[in-house]
């Protein structure tokens, strides 16, 4: 064998620092990429928790100045008087109240949303009635907080909703 030839076979791979140094970078890369997914998905639970209470106030309210009766419960002879939602700090539920022509309330539960673990829900009250006009019986802020990072909307007394 010529020395020139076995010289170039020896060569031609990789050292054994060179694959534990390749190894390294790939887990410091992969530790990172962990970490910022990590934080990606909580930073989301909220976002889309935040979009999904803004989405059911404004339904709630769009629905009461429509005054859209459940033709499952309210009657034909009913009145809608609006639609509430009630704050939990787990969950909140959105229903919708009708008086009876002898003037008893009757309420039907229409939604009710499920917030992710971790994430709770906090409120200057406890439940809010959009009327048949858009008007708000209550007016105040509810807030939902991940792991320190709160995210508000407000309710004025107009039925306006305000997000941040």
């Amino acid at each position: 064998m010529n020395y020139k030839n076995y010289h170039k076979k020896r060569n031609s791979g990789y050292t054994l620092i060179e694959i534990m140094l390749a190894i390294a970078i790939l887990v410091a890369i992969s530790t990172i990429g962990f970490y910022s997914l990590d934080s990606f998905n909580k930073s989301r639970d909220i976002s889309d928790s935040y979009l999904y209470l803004v989405n059911t106030l404004s339904e709630a309210r769009s629905s009461a100045l429509a005054e859209i009766k459940p033709v499952t419960h309210c009657a034909e002879a009913d009145t809608v008087v609006g639609y509430r939602v009630k704050i939990f700090p787990t969950y909140y539920v959105m229903d919708v109240v009708c008086f009876d022509n002898q003037g008893r309330e009757t309420s039907l539960e229409r939604k009710r949303i499920l917030l992710p673990p971790s994430v709770t829900l906090s409120s200057t009250f406890p439940t809010i009635l959009f009327d048949t006009n858009g008007e708000s019986t209550n007016s105040g802020v509810i807030t939902l907080t991940k792991n320190g990072i709160p995210k508000s909307v407000s309710i004025n007394s107009k039925g306006a909703i305000i997000s941040e």
